[in-house]
C-alpha cells in the first residue's frame, strides 16, 4: 500500500548510455536546484529538477478517480536542439516527501520518453504527451492503471534571468546569481541619479516623517492627483506596502521567470532598490516600523527578511508549502526598550507566518540564532485553523495577533510571552468564505476583515460582534487586499473588476466624492492598495501584463478647482460641434436605460469623443451639469447646453434609425399597403 501526502515530480535529463545526467553544453554554466548538497556551480551535468508539492487534500472526493495536476513549467537553462539530441532521455519520477531529515524519498511511479524519436524522427513540441506510469522493480516493467501527462516546448532566452537553485527542502538552503550578463535599464536610471549620503537619508525621513505624525494634526483626505506611474513587471504588481515613515514603497511585481520587490523613492519616483530572491508569486509584503527591514511570503514555501540598505537576505523561514502572509512580531515581553534602536531591534526580533498546511509557525530571526547559511529557527507551530491561513495582523500595543483562513474563521491571539493563548474565536454565520485580509484601528477596538463574499465587515471588540458592513467591492476568487487610512477615518480597497474602493468608515458609505471619482479604473484585478502613513498619499497595483504602479496624492488647489462649477459659456464653447457624438456614446454608456449617467458613464463617453479635456475639466462640466444630485439626464443636459434644435434632430434622426431597422428585420414579410406607404418615405 501507497501512502501519499504531497507528491512531487522530478525530471531529470539522461544520457541513455550510461543513466547519468546529461553534461551541460557550457560546463560553467549555473544549474537550475541544487540538490544533494552539490555545488551546483561547479557541477558539470544538467541537475534535476522538482516540481512544487501537490496537496492531495484539494482532490480526494470520494468515488471519482484521483488526479493531480501541477500545472508547472520546469525551466531547463539549456538550447532546445541540445536537449533534444541523441540518446537523450527524460526521465519523470513520481516521489513524495521523506519522513525525516535522514531517510530517502518515497519512489512511488516513473515514466520516460525519448525526445529525439517518433513520426518525424522527434517528438511533437508544444503538444500533451500522454506517458504511462510504471512500477518501481528491480527487473520487470509493471505498468499502473495511470498515466502522465506533459509537454515539452523551446521559449525564447529571456531579457533577463535570474536562476533560482531552488530548495527542494526545508533545511537545504537557497540562493541565486545572475546567469546572464544584463543590467536592467530602471536600476542604470537608479545608479546614475545622484545618490545622497546615509545622513541625508535618514534627515529626509526624519522630515517627511513629521509632516503627518502627532505635527500637523491634518486629517487624512481621498486623494485627487496622480502622482506617479512607476513600470512593475512583465506580469504586472501583486502586494505592495509604504515604509514606516512613508518614505519608500514596495511593490512585489512578476516577471518572465522571476518575482523580485521593486522599491521606489515616493518623493522623486526612482527606482531605488530591486530585491531578487523569490522565484514564485510574492503574496504579502511589509515594512518594519522604522525602515530598515523587510519581510515577504511567497509560494515558493519560503519567507525571507532583506536588509533594505544591502540588499541581501538576511534570514531565510522554509516551510513545507505556500506562505500567504507573513508579519513582525514583538519579542516575549513586546517592544520594550529604553532608546528607539532597542525597541526596533525588539520589533524584529521575531516573524510569524500563515501557510497553506493550516499552521501558524513563530520564527526567531535573530542574526545569532540563524544557521550559517541564514535558515531561521522555528519556535512555535501554532495549529487551530482548520484550513490555510491566508491572513495575519498583529497589534503590538495590545500584544495581540488576528489570523483567519479560508473557511471564514478568525482567531485572536494573546502575544504575552509568546504564549499563543486563544483570546477569542470568531465563527460568525454569514463568514463562510476565504478571509483576503484583516487590520486593526490604533486602538485595537475594530477590526476589518475581507472575505472572499464581496463583503468588507467590521467586527467591534468590545461586543465581539460584525456591527458595520461595507458592500460594493467585487472579491469572490482572486486574493484581494484593503487598507486603512493612518487617522481610520476611510478604508480603500481593491476589486476584481479593477476598481480602488473608498468607503467611510463611521457612515459605511461609499465615498462619493469627486476625489474617488477621479481614480483610474485599472485594466485588471486591482490587487493591493496601500495608504501612505505619513502624507495623504495612496498607491494600487494591478497583477496584469506590464501595468503601471499607480499612486495618487491630495492635492488642495486640484480639489478646488474641481469643486468650481464651469460657466455655462465656458461649457458650450468646450463642446461646440460634439453633441451630437456624445448623446450617441452617452446613450451606449447608458446601462439602465433610463436616460440618466452617473459620473463614471458620463467620463467615459467624454472620453471616447477624444476632446483635450484634463480629468478636473471633465469633473467640473458633471457638477454644472448634475447640479446637487449624482446623475446628469442626457435630454436635459444636451437641451440646456447645446445649439437650439439639436435634441430635435437628433430625436428624430434616431427615430428613422429605429424605423429602418425594424424595416431590415421584417424581411420578406407582407406588410400593409399603409405601412409601405410610411417606410416608402425613408427610400427618399
Amino acid at each position: 500500500m501507497i501512502y501519499l501526502k504531497h507528491p512531487v515530480v522530478r525530471i531529470s535529463l539522461l544520457d541513455a548510455n550510461d543513466g547519468n545526467p546529461v553534461k551541460k553544453s557550457r560546463s560553467d554554466r549555473n544549474a537550475e536546484s541544487e540538490q544533494q548538497h552539490m555545488t551546483a556551480k561547479g557541477f558539470d551535468r544538467v541537475l534535476p529538477i522538482l516540481t512544487q508539492p501537490f496537496d492531495l487534500s484539494q482532490c480526494l472526493v470520494e468515488g471519482k478517480t484521483l488526479k493531480c495536476e501541477w500545472q508547472e513549467p520546469i525551466v531547463f537553462n539549456e538550447n532546445i536542439e541540445y536537449f533534444l539530441g541523441e540518446n537523450h532521455v527524460i526521465m519523470f519520477e513520481l516521489m513524495d516527501f521523506p519522513i525525516s531529515k535522514d531517510s530517502f524519498w518515497q519512489h512511488i511511479a516513473w515514466s520516460f520518453i525519448r525526445p529525439n524519436q517518433g513520426s518525424n524522427g522527434c517528438i511533437k513540441l508544444e503538444r500533451t504527451l500522454r506517458l504511462q506510469l510504471y512500477k518501481y522493480r528491480k527487473c520487470n516493467w509493471v505498468p499502473y492503471k495511470s498515466t502522465l501527462y506533459v509537454s515539452i516546448s523551446g521559449i525564447p532566452l529571456p531579457e533577463s534571468s535570474y536562476v533560482q537553485l531552488r530548495p527542494t527542502m526545508p533545511w537545504e538552503k537557497e540562493k541565486g546569481e545572475d546567469n546572464f550578463d544584463f543590467k536592467e535599464e530602471s536600476e542604470n536610471v537608479g545608479k546614475e541619479s545622484k545618490r545622497t549620503s546615509m545622513y541625508d537619508q535618514s534627515m529626509e525621513r526624519a522630515r517627511l516623517g513629521s509632516r503627518w505624525i502627532g505635527a500637523s494634526g491634518m486629517w487624512c483626505r481621498v486623494p485627487n492627483s496622480v502622482m506617479h506611474k512607476f513600470d512593475s513587471d512583465y506580469r504586472g504588481g501583486y502586494a505592495l506596502s509604504f515604509s514606516g515613515l512613508g518614505t519608500y514603497l514596495a511593490c512585489a511585481v512578476g516577471g518572465r521567470q522571476y518575482y523580485n520587490i521593486r522599491i521606489f523613492n515616493v518623493a522623486n519616483g526612482i527606482l531605488t532598490k530591486t530585491l531578487k530572491g523569490h522565484h514564485e508569486i510574492v503574496y504579502d509584503i511589509v515594512w518594519s516600523e522604522h525602515d530598515p527591514l523587510i519581510l515577504t511570503a511567497s509560494a515558493d514555501t519560503t519567507a525571507k527578511v532583506w536588509s533594505f540598505e544591502s540588499e541581501s537576505v538576511i534570514a531565510t523561514c522554509h516551510h513545507p508549502s505556500y506562505v500567504y502572509c507573513a508579519r513582525f512580531c514583538p519579542g516575549p515581553d513586546g517592544s520594550k526598550g529604553g532608546t528607539e534602536k532597542e525597541k526596533s531591534i525588539q520589533s524584529t526580533s521575531y516573524v510569524v507566518t500563515g501557510c497553506f498546511d493550516k499552521n501558524i509557525r513563530l520564527w526567531d530571526v535573530r542574526r545569532e540564532s540563524l544557521d550559517a547559511d541564514g535558515s531561521a529557527q522555528v519556535l512555535q507551530i501554532i495549529a487551530g485553523h482548520s484550513s490555510h491561513v491566508n491572513a495575519l495582523h498583529v497589534h503590538p500595543v495590545k500584544s495581540q495577533m488576528v489570523s483567519g483562513d479560508a473557511t471564514g474563521r478568525l482567531v485572536v491571539w494573546s502575544l504575552v510571552n509568546h504564549s499563543f493563548d486563544v483570546v477569542r474565536d470568531i465563527t460568525e454565520p454569514e463568514m463562510s468564505s476565504a478571509v483576503n485580509c484583516i487590520r486593526m484601528d490604533s486602538a485595537g477596538k475594530k477590526i476589518f476583515v475581507l472575505a472572499r463574499d464581496n463583503s468588507l465587515r467590521l467586527i467591534d471588540t468590545d461586543r465581539w460582534a460584525i456591527t458595520q458592513r461595507f458592500a460594493g467591492v467585487t472579491c469572490s476568487t482572486q486574493s484581494i487586499k484593503f487598507d486603512l487610512s493612518p487617522d481610520g477615518k476611510y478604508l480603500m480597497s481593491g476589486s476584481e473588476d479593477g476598481q480602488i474602493m473608498v468607503w467611510n468608515v463611521d457612515t459605511g458609505e461609499q465615498d462619493t466624492s469627486l476625489a474617488s471619482h477621479n481614480m483610474h479604473r485599472v485594466q485588471g484585478v486591482c490587487t493591493d492598495v496601500a495608504w501612505n502613513p505619513t502624507d495623504r498619499i495612496i498607491a494600487a497595483c494591478c497583477f496584469s501584463r506590464r501595468h503601471p504602479i499607480l499612486v495618487y496624492r491630495y492635492e488642495k488647489e486640484a480639489d478646488a478647482h474641481a469643486s468650481e462649477e464651469m460657466p455655462d459659456d465656458e461649457l458650450r464653447e468646450v463642446l461646440e460641434g460634439k453633441f451630437n457624438g456624445l448623446a450617441e456614446a452617452f446613450a451606449k454608456l447608458d446601462q439602465s436605460g433610463d436616460g440618466k449617467l452617473q459620473f463614471e458613464e458620463f467620463r467615459d463617453g467624454v472620453r471616447q469623443m477624444e476632446l483635450d479635456l484634463t480629468e478636473a475639466q471633465i469633473l467640473r462640466i458633471f457638477k454644472t451639469a448634475a447640479g446637487s444630485d449624482d446623475e446628469i439626464s442626457v435630454d436635459e443636459f444636451v437641451r440646456r447646453y447645446a445649439p437650439a434644435g439639436t435634441l430635435e434632430a437628433i430625436k428624430t434622426a434616431n427615430a428613422v434609425k429605429r424605423a429602418k431597422q425594424k424595416r431590415a428585420t421584417m424581411g420578406g414579410v407582407q406588410s400593409t399597403p399603409k405601412t409601405a406607404a410610411l417606410l416608402s418615405l425613408f427610400d427618399d
